[in-house]
């Protein structure tokens, strides 16, 4: 098992700096009305504006129980919304729109299949000349970005490099 700490897959740090807070996660006024054009409630608008945030700094969407705290918080200010409003996409097909909406706004496409085999094949060509699974998973982010696909899930990218390394 690699430790994704080793690795440059996108996560949250432990604690996140007000500097990162304005940096990633500050949405701009453009960013504020594209969302609010496509939703139709502030906890709607609450939901997208985050999911876009974070796609932007990691071209994945992570779970909501992962983003911290303070990301909301911060959001939630930048939004002008009460305490009392939280990030709601509604239905679940509602979440599905705003994924499509942020991966189109974004220019990056979900194809898991093709990212799989993309991966892999990146994956296989550099472990000719490396053999620690973290620069392999490396190597799989690095070709996944360029291509302008959604990362996979961790777990994925460490079963592609396991199963090349056996």
């Amino acid at each position: 098992m690699t430790w994704i700490e080793r690795t440059a897959y996108p996560q949250f740090k432990r604690l996140t700096s007000a500097r990162v807070l304005h940096v990633f996660f500050t949405p701009s006024s453009e960013e504020v009305a594209w969302a609010e054009k496509r939703t139709g409630s502030p906890e709607s608008r609450f939901a997208l504006v985050p999911a876009l945030k974070c796609f932007q700094r990691m071209a994945r969407f992570p779970s909501p129980d992962e983003i911290p705290e303070v990301v909301i918080d911060h959001v939630r200010r930048c939004l002008e919304l009460p305490e009392d409003v939280w990030p709601d996409h509604g239905s679940s097909g509602s979440a599905k729109a705003h994924r499509k909406l942020v991966r189109q706004r974004q220019g990056v496409q979900y194809d898991a299949g093709r990212a799989r085999a993309i991966a892999a094949a990146a994956i296989r060509k550099a472990a000719q000349a490396k053999n620690n699974p973290a620069d392999l998973i490396n190597v799989a982010i690095e070709e996944l970005l360029r291509l302008r696909l959604e990362l996979l899930g961790y777990t994925t990218l460490e079963d592609l490099a396991s199963s090349v390394l056996r």
